[in-house]
This record gives C-alpha cells, sequence and structure tokens, in this order.
C-alpha cells in the first residue's frame, strides 16, 4: 500500500470493494459517451474524433490501474481493443493537429511562415498526413469504430470486477507514477522528440487517473490533475513541433523558394522554449506527487 500525499485516510478508506463496480461504470460511460459521436451514417468532425481519441486515453489509462493485479487477465485484451478503436480515426486527428500548429507558427512568426512558406507547407501536408480520401471509405472507418465500441461496452459488462478494491486501484496509480517517472528522466537526460513524447504518454496516463480518482472522491485531486493537465498540454504542443520539424526536414529537397533553415531553426527554438517551462513543472509535479516517494510501497 501507499503512503500517498495526494491520498488522504479518509478517502482511502471509502475506495471500498465497490471501486471496480465504480471502475466499470466509468469505462462504460466513455465507450458509450463515444459511440453517441458517431453520426448514423458519416463521420464525426474533427472535434468528435478529438473527443473520442481523448475518451479512448482515458480509458486506457484507467484500465492500466489494472495492470500489476493477478485477477485482470482481461487487461491487455481491453487496452488492445480501445488503442485499435483511437487508431481507426489517426489519420483524420494528425492532419488537423499539423494544421493547427502551422496556423498557431504563422500568426507568431509572420516574417518566416509567410504566405510563400505556408503554401508550400499546406500542399505538402496533403500528400503526408491526410484522412481517407473516399467517402465511402470514411464511412466504414465511422461504421467499424461504432460497432468495435458497442462490443467492448458489452465485454465489459460481463466482467467479474469484485476482486478490484483500493489498494488494486492504488497500487496501480503508484506504478504509473514509477513509469512516469523514469520517462521523465530519461527525458531530462536526452531531450529527444522520442523521449520527450513517451513522458507525454505517461504524464497523460497519470492525468486520467488521477482524474479518476477526483471523480470517485470529489475535492481531494484537483491540484494534481491541474498540474498534470498543464504539464501534458505543454508536452503536446512540443510534439506536435517535433512532428511539423519532421515534415519540412524531410521535404527539403522539394522546397523551392521557401527558405527551410529558418522554417526549422524557428521551430526548434519555439520547441526549446516550451520545453524550458515543462522542467521545473514537472520537477515539482513528480517531487510531490507523494510524500515519502522514496520509501515505495
Amino acid at each position: 500500500m501507499v503512503d500517498s500525499a495526494l491520498i488522504s485516510s479518509a478517502d482511502s478508506s471509502s475506495l471500498s470493494v465497490s471501486a471496480g463496480r465504480y471502475l466499470r461504470r466509468v469505462l462504460q460511460s466513455l465507450l458509450g459517451e463515444s459511440e453517441a459521436m458517431i453520426p448514423a451514417a458519416g463521420f464525426p468532425g474533427p472535434g468528435q474524433v478529438h473527443d473520442i481519441r481523448v475518451n479512448m486515453k482515458r480509458a486506457r489509462a484507467i484500465l492500466k490501474l489494472l495492470r500489476a493485479s493477478p485477477d485482470a487477465w482481461y487487461y491487455k485484451r481491453e487496452n488492445a481493443a480501445l488503442r485499435d478503436i483511437s487508431a481507426l480515426f489517426s489519420h483524420s486527428r494528425e492532419a488537423d493537429v499539423l494544421k493547427k500548429t502551422l496556423k498557431n507558427l504563422s500568426k507568431k512568426y509572420p516574417d518566416t511562415f509567410n504566405n510563400t512558406a505556408i503554401a508550400w507547407l499546406t500542399e505538402v501536408s496533403k500528400h503526408v498526413i491526410s484522412p481517407p480520401d473516399s467517402r465511402s471509405v470514411r464511412l466504414e472507418l465511422a461504421a467499424e469504430a461504432g460497432d468495435r465500441l458497442r462490443r467492448a461496452w458489452y465485454r465489459l459488462g460481463f466482467l467479474n470486477l469484485r476482486t478490484i478494491d483500493r489498494e488494486v486501484l492504488l497500487d496501480g496509480l503508484w506504478n504509473s507514477f514509477l513509469r512516469a517517472d523514469n520517462e521523465y528522466h530519461k527525458a531530462l537526460k536526452t531531450k529527444t522528440p522520442e523521449a520527450i513524447h513517451e513522458f507525454r504518454k505517461r504524464v497523460k496516463d497519470l492525468l486520467y487517473q488521477v482524474r479518476f480518482f477526483a471523480d470517485y472522491n470529489p475535492g481531494h485531486f484537483e491540484k494534481m490533475h491541474a498540474e498534470l493537465n498543464t504539464l501534458g498540454s505543454t508536452l503536446g504542443k512540443c510534439n506536435d513541433l517535433s512532428v511539423a520539424y519532421g515534415i519540412v526536414s524531410a521535404n527539403r529537397p522539394h522546397a523551392g523558394g521557401t527558405d527551410i533553415t529558418a522554417l526549422l531553426k524557428t521551430i526548434t527554438d519555439e520547441r526549446n522554449k516550451l520545453l524550458s517551462s515543462a522542467i521545473p513543472r514537472a520537477e515539482k509535479v513528480f517531487s510531490t506527487f507523494y510524500s515519502g516517494s522514496h520509501n515505495a510501497l
């Protein structure tokens, strides 16, 4: 059991044997909400795609609280199922994020990201990251996602979650903290886009897990949730800039009159600024997440 600054003795005792039933209710709510966002005969818009993918990440993070439980044999199956559902919408979301990143850069650095550069980048993005062109393909993806969501919802209803109690959930939270802390130190040491991306994913796990506990016991986890949310958002922007950098760099031979060197330097500088603001926030989060963090379980 974990000695936690976030989990008071009162909160700990309230996470009773009903925790498994609550976990089921939260997961089924996320799946049902996601299915409702998919039109009966259409493809969800950018906002709905974003929300569906966030719901899948939230659901997977909550499932990860069961990772270390010997009774949660179904964890890998359900985690993979939700990951595959999210992947059905990945192309659409990636295209939208890239457009937003380039638009923000053009507003902030109009001299570098001028009309010529934006026109070239827009053309490049069409060929690099784009949603399926065929309407019939998009309709098939949406229908498949809806079907998979329904099946996942029903499978959860038949799972025996009576062994999922507070110790399982809190130990799962501690396990996620250790994973995130490990990725934090890797990112701090290397500062590579890959390491930062992995760190961001582990921060997101913690964010959604803390949200789960906050919903279970309102009033106790809000502060840490806010810290993790800001940190995750900053790391997400770093990742978006890294993706943009890779696309610009890879298409340098076809740049024509566009000053690629200036574009790459601006993207790098912006990413480094964000990373510099993320590091002290991460230090605060990982030094205060648990009291007595060196005295593990």
